[in-house]
């Protein structure tokens, strides 16, 4: 496969020996252009594409990529992180013009593929993030430069049809499938929220049932907006009169006094390292230790539920890996063994009811206690999501335990902006004692 770079930026030794290397003043001869219409790929530095752009023949792939030279100038890596191993295949790998089009049609499809699907999990929520849009955008900008400059005009139709492919029916159903100032004002277009509101069929939830009013507190303000997830009557504390009908029927008592009055807590683990595989063992360890000790409180005959229900706990991660090592952490907790309930798909005895999974898979689940492994100490990874940072934070009945090393999360930033719900969250969730 025969590539090229079209670049003024570095010299020759720092890209790829096994390509043609041109500068943007070289397609003032006849050769260059040449040499240029003979290759496969030619990736363009953005800086020079004005320049270049209407000399370059028609028919290649054409990128109009930022990039900078990585310190051991081992060869090109991208903003828009295209992986090293992808130009290696390129390169190295591809053999005639018929597969080389195919490898990289393969590899801007999973670029592209990925960004589209980050960008519908930033989608906007009732209060607007300014990270969450700046992200957006961002997202946005890179899936125009990942499409061929050539090929322009397909890059509209990826668009259209992610906007129809990606949304959930219940997405779809909410937002519409066009855009605001759309043609038609149905359903399928416009959404149930941007109808009328004489007309609309959509609402928030307005109260909720089952959450102690300081977990609900964090979506509610956060992520909801004021305006909805209020407290029923039956969540409101014990001190506050209700019918003796609505009551909640627990006899909550586990972390008394620490948690009292803060059911969203957190127990800090430090900068813990996450060891290769993704599992971050110290808040693993953090997490087996506060299951072991709330099963010391269950299994007392004293703190048996009213109703005569076990307890349900579920330890938590938005990372798959994290929560394989918590799945392996349980198995070897000797009063867990022989109590696994293929049914439930949990750990289960008279007295306590165990699950672990990832935040997305538990959606629409809940337990009266939920650990949240956080797992990264460095970086926000998709955490910074509202609505998966919703689901994590309303999983929980009567307390939410985090781990984690909060002092990160109270400052990250993504996207030169602070990560507002992640902020909040661990602001919100005070250190147990």
């Amino acid at each position: 496969m025969l590539g090229a770079f079209v670049t003024n930026a570095g010299p020759k030794a720092a890209l790829r020996p096994d390509w043609t290397f041109m500068r943007a003043d070289d397609f003032e001869k006849d050769e260059a252009r040449l040499r240029c219409a003979m290759a496969d790929l030619v990736i363009v530095d953005e800086l020079v594409w004005p320049t270049v752009a209407d000399a370059l023949p028609a028919g290649n792939h054409w990128l109009e990529l930022e990039w900078h030279q990585p310190k051991d100038m081992a060869g090109l890596r991208t903003r828009q992180s295209f992986r090293q191993q992808a130009l290696t295949t390129w390169s190295g790998t591809v053999k005639d013009a018929t597969e080389a089009g195919e490898t990289v049609n393969q590899l801007l499809s999973e670029e592209i593929a990925w960004r589209l699907n980050r960008q519908h999990q930033l989608r906007d929520g009732v209060v607007k993030m300014a990270n969450v849009k700046k992200a957006h955008e961002n997202l946005a900008q890179q899936i125009r430069k990942l499409i061929p400059a050539e090929r322009a005009a397909e890059g509209e139709r990826i668009m259209e049809a992610a906007s129809v492919a990606i949304p959930s029916i219940l997405d779809a159903l909410q937002d519409g499938l066009a855009s605001a100032d759309g043609e038609y004002d149905t359903i399928i277009d416009r959404g149930l929220i941007r109808q009328d509101p004489a007309m609309r069929r959509f609402v928030a939830l307005g109260y909720q049932h089952r959450m102690h009013p300081s977990i609900s507190a964090f979506p509610r303000e956060t992520i909801y907006g004021q305006g909805a997830l209020q407290d029923a009557q039956t969540v409101l504390d014990e001190t506050t009169p209700k019918p003796s009908d609505d009551a909640r029927q627990t006899n909550w008592g586990y972390r008394f006094p620490d948690c009292k009055s803060h059911r969203s807590t957190w127990i800090e683990t430090g900068v813990a390292k996450v060891l290769k595989g993704g599992v971050n063992r110290q808040e693993i360890k953090a997490a087996i230790e506060e299951l072991e000790r709330f099963l010391d409180w269950a299994d007392k005959p004293a703190h048996r539920q009213n109703d005569g229900r076990p307890w349900e706990v579920a330890l938590l991660s938005f990372f798959v890996p994290q929560v394989k090592g918590l799945g392996k952490a349980l198995d070897e907790i000797p009063r867990l063994k022989g109590t696994w309930d293929e049914g439930e798909k949990a750990y289960k005895s008279a007295t306590w009811l165990i699950r672990f999974n990832t935040v997305d898979s538990f959606q629409g689940w809940e337990a009266d206690l939920v650990l949240l492994s956080m797992r990264n100490v460095d970086k926000t990874g998709f955490m910074d999501s509202p609505n998966r940072l919703n689901v994590a934070s309303t999983r929980g009945r009567e307390l939410l335990i985090v781990l984690g090393h909060r002092p990160y999360f109270l400052t990250c930033r993504k996207s030169g902006e602070p990560c507002v719900a992640l902020n909040e969250f661990a602001k919100r969730s005070p250190l147990l004692s």
